[in-house]
């Protein structure tokens, strides 16, 4: 285990560079730069040199990068050519709201993907069960912006029940957290019916069955508990997925985190603002993942058998070896 968390934090290192490698060409490629905001009419050509010198954008993209990546390499992610803030300050002052509305969009999707997955698995094959992964599979085809708007509409200006956008507590959070939520119901409600599936079908629920017990006792007490390893593994990758997508719902409900600081930024070509944050962005979902698989492995006893069997063959290996 030690071995295999110590090879996922190394790939962590070419997933940083390849993802601020693409971050940087992408921004050159983009019409316009930081200065081209800055300028107007008045300003004279010379104005404009100094301007590209101060920031250094008179040099060539590629040496931008490697100045770049040697500045975070040293635990500098640069300056915001916006606010003059380190890209550090900004990305903390903002990560709180986009992990607020990450576990808010996954407590939706738990409570809409739980429900359903364990219906649609009681009654397999019924009119029932396509129903239900109709309406799954329905969240994950609407487009979220596109929800987003039509939630504004509905419940905040036709209705008047929420508010349309901002941080203004709780009653906020609720539409950007459905927008997102929704979109992520379908992956964990077929891991739900899925592994339910697997479980009722096992010969201890048709002893206990055959108790007397009945059928809601059956699945919610002993039919669910076992099913909940790959449901919790996915519920943990679906947070991930909320925490790392939501920068179009952040734009549409003007929610002040990181996904729309972002975007923010891409406008107006602040490509250290950019880089760092989406470094950062990538860091934490990559240690997220990494959690995820080891708590995998700690609550399985199956997954954790075949790692100490892997281990204990390439100590049998390298004994072998070594003897000859």
């Amino acid at each position: 285990m030690i071995r295999y968390t110590f090879k996922r934090i190394l790939l962590l290192i070419p997933i940083l560079v390849g993802v601020s490698l693409f971050i940087f060409l992408a921004m050159d490629m983009a019409q316009g730069d930081y200065v081209d905001f800055l300028v107007n009419e008045n300003t004279t050509p010379e104005q404009e040199a100094e301007l590209r010198a101060k920031y250094g954008l008179d040099k060539p993209a590629i040496i931008r990068y490697f100045d770049y990546m040697g500045g975070m390499f040293r635990g500098d992610l640069g300056t915001s050519y916006l606010s003059g803030e380190s890209v550090f300050d900004s990305f903390m002052h903002k990560i709180g709201n986009t992990t607020k509305l990450a576990i808010a969009s996954t407590i939706v999707c738990v409570a809409i993907s739980l429900p359903l997955g364990i219906y649609s698995a009681k009654h397999r094959g019924t009119i029932r069960d396509n129903i239900s992964q109709f309406f799954a599979v329905l969240g994950l085809s609407i487009p979220n912006f596109w929800l987003g708007l039509m939630l504004i509409i509905l419940f905040a200006l036709k209705l008047g029940w929420l508010p349309s956008g901002g941080d203004e507590g709780f009653r906020s959070i609720i539409l950007p957290a459905l927008t997102v939520g929704t979109g992520h119901t379908a992956i964990l409600m077929r891991t739900t019916r899925s592994s339910m599936l697997d479980t009722l079908n096992a010969d201890y629920l048709r002893t206990a069955r055959a108790k007397g017990l009945l059928e809601s006792t059956v699945v919610n007490k002993h039919a669910l508990k076992p099913a909940m390893i790959p449901i919790l593994q996915v519920a943990l990758s679906q947070f991930a997925a909320c925490f790392g997508g939501a920068s179009l719902t952040e734009t549409v409900f003007s929610w002040p985190g990181v996904g729309k600081m972002i975007v923010d930024a891409v406008k107006q070509r602040d490509t250290p603002l950019v880089c760092g944050s989406l470094i950062l962005k990538c860091t934490i979902i990559s240690v997220i993942g990494l959690i995820t698989d080891l708590l995998y492995v700690a609550v399985d006893p199956r997954v954790k058998t075949q790692y100490a069997s892997s281990s204990h063959r390439k100590k049998k290996k390298t004994a072998t070896e070594e003897e000859a």
